[in-house]
């Protein structure tokens, strides 16, 4: 399935946050575990050596496991915790999510490099150089713009090229740069808020954050309708169902 990236509303951040909730307040319980969960694996690079290595590659199938219980939720279908780990079995299907974690590696690397001889200068009491900071921002902005939509849209179209993945999440936050400010403004509000309530509200916060993040991508994500294609509408989100749907069925004719 190909996709086309669309232009959202400027405060369409606020409808992707209520939507968020309205879908966290139907199983709670479940998504703060998943939240749990992807806390720990998040933390286990500060506590394990070479860990971030592994947590980078892997980190992307647990989202999809995420996303895919968002939406089992949202549809009323069954949804437990360990469905968070599913995707793990479809590496190799989802095999591109490993080559944008290899781009990622590769964008962090200059980033790594600048910020160690930052932190040497500030250890030395002094200011970084202002093109040293300059430049780490726009390596950060750049990695982030790159692959922060890789993982839903491999989700949703696996066979998606890399390139066409990279460049299609770089348009997708450079022409909703205003409606995914407007989102990332209520995102911190939403974090500074839960800040005081250790635990509990970092994980109700956390997974607010993560489905309402689905929902802006199904909003600025559409799929593509061809001209042979049947004229019924169908979402990026009814697709994708749809896929996961045949992938099982296939899984039981092979048994």
């Amino acid at each position: 399935m190909e996709l086309e990236v669309t232009r959202a509303k400027v405060f369409s951040g606020v409808t992707w946050i209520k939507q968020g909730w309205k879908i966290f307040t139907l199983k709670p319980s479940v998504f703060m575990a998943l939240s749990a969960i992807v806390v720990v694996i998040s933390i286990l690079p500060g506590l394990i050596p070479f860990a971030n290595f592994i947590v980078l590659f892997l980190m992307p199938f647990i989202s999809l496991g995420y996303y895919q219980t968002i939406t089992n939720v949202e549809h009323g279908e069954k949804a437990e915790v360990p469905d968070v780990f599913q995707y793990l079995g479809k590496i190799p299907q989802y095999g591109v999510l490993l080559r944008v974690a290899a781009v990622s590696l590769l964008l962090s690397i200059p980033v790594t490099y600048i910020m160690t001889d930052m932190q040497a200068v500030i250890l030395q009491e002094q200011i970084p150089p202002f093109h040293n900071i300059l430049t780490l921002a726009v390596l950060m902005f750049l990695n982030a713009m790159l692959t922060v939509f890789a993982a839903p849209t491999a989700w949703v179209a696996p066979k998606t090229p890399l390139s066409v993945i990279l460049k299609n999440s770089f348009k997708a936050c450079w022409i909703n740069a205003m409606p995914l400010t407007v989102y990332g403004l209520l995102v911190f509000i939403i974090a500074t808020i839960s800040m005081p309530f250790i635990l509990i509200g970092w994980l109700i916060a956390y997974s607010l954050i993560t489905i309402s993040f689905l929902q802006a991508f199904l909003d600025i994500y559409q799929p593509v309708h061809k001209v042979n294609e049947p004229s019924e509408e169908a979402t990026v989100e009814d697709i994708t169902q749809a896929n996961l749907e045949s992938d099982d069925t296939n899984t039981d004719i092979k048994q």
